[in-house]
């Protein structure tokens, strides 16, 4: 009777060191790491058009996987097809201005000018005649003064067509100015840019994916009118996922760059993520009202960034997470002396 009393006395001792033990061992576990929860959150990118239109196609729909530069949406480019032939059109134009300059008036536009000239001054000097007759007319009382007033008028316009056609054949004969040449030249640079902003624009109207990613979400339905900037689809890089923890001053002296992390979510239990510390905030912060810190009285925390090693992308944004940072010294840390 008595042994077993003794064997269940020993039994019940030994149950209850057990207890004792795994309880120290789970309280130094804890007070061996710090703990924090947040949400999974990956890099986003909002794919936009850069110029406005009616948007005719979208080829990616949510969930699909994108390379970078893989066709995401396009536009009705006919608009823009019509922008490039006309500005080839005034690049035509102003190109050939340039060349007129620089070669100067033919001999043929000379020659015109040069009997333009004389079939003024033959005009002139009849008006001149009949002016002088008039005005005797006029001055014996004859010719009245509306009709007086009318020759003078006509020789005021024969000498005046006189003198611009005199100046245009001195503008062929001597050629156009520098500064002439200079604004033609500069006209086809305005035009030959004109043509390359038309271009540019046109190639606009398809749009691609500017880096690698998962669509999360789409925004716009084919047929509807954008707006530069206003988002087609969003992209994900579900390669790279992190959560941000909140740690107080008196833990922030344990953290440092590249700590090991165990990353914890509901979707996959008892299966934690491995993941080490990226950031560390030099400015405190409130604790935010979204996240659950175990110490209630800390009021102003510090933002720490641990990137998780996810396993063919299964972490999803949006995640509640759990994160474990286990207290260890830095590798580079110098051993204490004895």
């Amino acid at each position: 009777m008595r042994s077993r009393v003794g064997v269940l006395l020993v039994v019940l001792l030994l149950a209850a060191g057990a207890g004792l033990w795994r309880w120290y061992a789970v309280n130094e576990l804890n007070h061996a790491a710090i703990r924090g929860s947040g949400i999974i959150e990956v890099t986003q990118v909002d794919v936009a058009f850069e110029v406005p239109g009616r948007m005719l196609e979208r080829v990616v729909d949510e969930g699909v996987m994108l390379d970078k530069g893989e066709p995401v949406a396009r536009l009705d480019e006919r608009e823009y097809r019509l922008l490039v032939d006309r500005a080839g059109a005034a690049r035509a134009a102003a190109d050939a201005r340039y060349r007129l300059l620089l070669k100067g008036a033919r001999a043929q536009d000379v020659d015109q000018a040069l009997a333009a000239l004389e079939s003024a001054g033959s005009t002139l000097k009849l008006q001149q005649r009949e002016h002088e007759r008039v005005a005797k007319l006029h001055a014996g009382g004859v010719v009245s003064q509306a009709e007086y007033d009318r020759i003078a008028l006509a020789l005021a316009n024969a000498q005046a067509a006189h003198d611009r056609a005199r100046a245009q054949l001195e503008l062929l004969r001597e050629g156009f100015r520098t500064e002439e040449i200079e604004e033609g030249r500069a006209r086809l640079q305005v035009a030959e840019k004109e043509i390359e902003l038309a271009e540019l624009n046109l190639a606009r109207c398809q749009l691609y994916a500017p880096a690698a990613g998962r669509v999360l979400s789409k925004s716009r339905e084919p047929g509807e009118m954008v707006q530069p900037g206003t988002p087609i689809v969003t992209l994900g890089d579900l390669s790279r996922p992190w959560v941000n923890v909140y740690v107080g001053e008196r833990d922030l002296g344990k953290v440092w760059l590249g700590m090991p992390a165990q990353v914890s979510v509901d979707s996959f239990p008892g299966q934690p993520f491995a993941g080490k510390v990226t950031f560390i905030s030099e400015r405190a912060e409130f604790t935010p009202k979204n996240i659950q810190t175990p110490d209630e009285r800390v009021k102003l925390v510090y933002r720490v960034k641990v990137e998780v090693e996810a396993r063919e992308q299964a972490l999803k944004p949006g995640m509640p997470a759990d994160a474990v940072l286990p207290l260890a010294p830095p590798p580079n840390a110098a051993a204490s002396p004895e």
